[in-house]
């Protein structure tokens, strides 16, 4: 009797809960209409490229203020259609791509898309840095480089979790997430569970988090300058999201951070499309062979760690 009492106090809670309430709505009214109205963005797997550089959760103003545009032979803002990594698999990479090879930073492809490609290489397992307490981008760029070599034929993705949340160089912006941040910074701001929820209650300023943001750009683009000074190709840099630092959602209005899952206002959507030429691989597809090597596990506790507990 207690139990079944306990449980229903619990369930109770969650109505009343303001971030429940809100999901809810983003879920059930604003996602939907945002949606309707922007449409479902561009066709990654669709476009002309060789190479496509994912750098995670990365705005469009974001890489204009921090990148070095100049870099690139070509740029434009595009929309992603996605307001998260997990819709982004979904609604982009769900189909199969045999002429694809996935180098995969995140641990959201192993959980949404591990077989719809000729081969994932799950490089996430092996990045993360106990000393940056962060994904290793350089442990990335490896793995892209490999694959290069050993695909010549290929068309090939590189996802970085950079500039996505932990910011590496910021350590004072590093809060707990639950129990998969705390494994890797035992020494983590207990106020908040993420940077975003700690920008929410104004425990941290909006210029300190832009700033730690771009500096966490910055530091994954150097290791985008060592693999385009590698591989040859025509290279597509972009991101699969932005992040909401405050902006106001509609048609219901809050006042929003991070990544929601379900919305679609351009805010949060528009990301870089930068592109460089270069000589082109001749692309041979072939059967779809990718698999997850990944525990269920171990793909939840990586997920939870950075901060995807809706995703």
């Amino acid at each position: 009797m207690l139990e079944n009492i306990k449980a229903s106090l619990q369930k109770f809670s969650k109505f009343t809960d303001p971030g429940w309430r809100r999901k809810r709505i983003h879920h059930r009214i604003n996602g939907p209409i945002q949606y309707k109205i922007h449409g479902p963005g561009i066709d990654y797997a669709g476009g002309d490229w060789d190479t496509l550089i994912i750098l995670d959760a990365c705005r469009g103003d974001l890489f204009e203020e921090f990148a070095n545009l100049n870099r690139w032979d070509e740029y434009e803002r595009v929309k992603s259609g996605c307001g998260a990594t997990r819709t982004w698999f979904e609604r982009k990479w769900n189909r199969e791509y045999g002429d694809i090879v996935y180098v995969s930073g995140t641990p959201v492809l192993s959980r949404c898309a591990p077989g719809s490609f000729h081969r994932v290489v799950e490089c996430w397992q092996s990045a993360i840095n106990e000393e940056l307490n962060a994904p290793d981008p350089e442990i990335v760029t490896d793995s892209a480089i490999e694959a290069h070599e050993e695909y010549p034929n290929k068309r090939v993705v590189v996802h970085y979790i950079q500039p996505h949340y932990p910011f590496v160089q910021d350590t004072d912006l590093h809060f707990t997430e639950f129990a998969g941040t705390e494994q890797w910074d035992v020494n983590a701001d207990s106020r908040a569970t993420d940077v975003w929820e700690a920008l929410r209650a104004g425990i941290v300023d909006k210029d300190k988090v832009w700033d730690a943001y771009g500096r966490n750009l910055e530091y994954v683009l150097d290791e985008v300058d060592e693999l385009l000074d590698t591989i040859e190709g025509r290279v597509v840099l972009s991101s699969d999201h932005g992040n909401l630092l405050g902006e106001i959602t509609y048609p219901i209005p809050f006042r929003e951070y991070g990544h929601p899952m379900h919305l679609a206002q351009p805010s949060l959507t528009t990301v870089p499309w930068a592109v460089n030429d270069g000589p082109r691989r001749e692309v041979i597809e072939e059967e779809v062979g990718s698999t997850s090597d990944a525990s269920s596990g171990e793909i939840e506790s990586h997920l939870q760690a950075l901060g995807y507990m809706d995703e």
